[in-house]
């Protein structure tokens, strides 16, 4: 049901998952983080919890703040649920994107 490309079983949409106070939080959160931001084509991006390489992931710690987001994201997941990718993990790493009006990646 939230799966978004059935041709990537790994990609999932859900929908409203971060509440508008939560959404508030974050964003208040990534604007004060003292993670730089890397531009890109069409987009800023930011890196929390390590970098993807080449060779795989090169670790870092992942910020305090993210951490009630990503123990839900594990909690809620299992078995074929939304982030049952995971294996009942909190994700390793996060991506933050930041598009300007008319900006995208295609």
């Amino acid at each position: 049901q939230h799966q978004f490309a059935p041709h990537l079983p790994s990609l999932f949409y859900l929908p409203e998952y971060v509440n508008e106070a939560e959404e508030e939080r974050l964003l208040r959160e990534v604007r004060a983080s003292r993670a730089k931001w890397v531009q890109l084509s069409g987009r800023r991006l930011q890196n929390h919890g390590g970098v993807v390489h080449a060779k795989g992931l090169i670790p870092a710690p992942l910020p305090s703040w993210l951490q009630p987001l990503l123990q839900r994201l594990a909690a809620e997941g299992g078995g074929d649920g939304p982030s049952g990718l995971y294996g009942g993990l909190p994700p390793n790493h996060v991506l933050v994107n930041s598009y300007r009006p008319g900006e995208g990646i295609m």
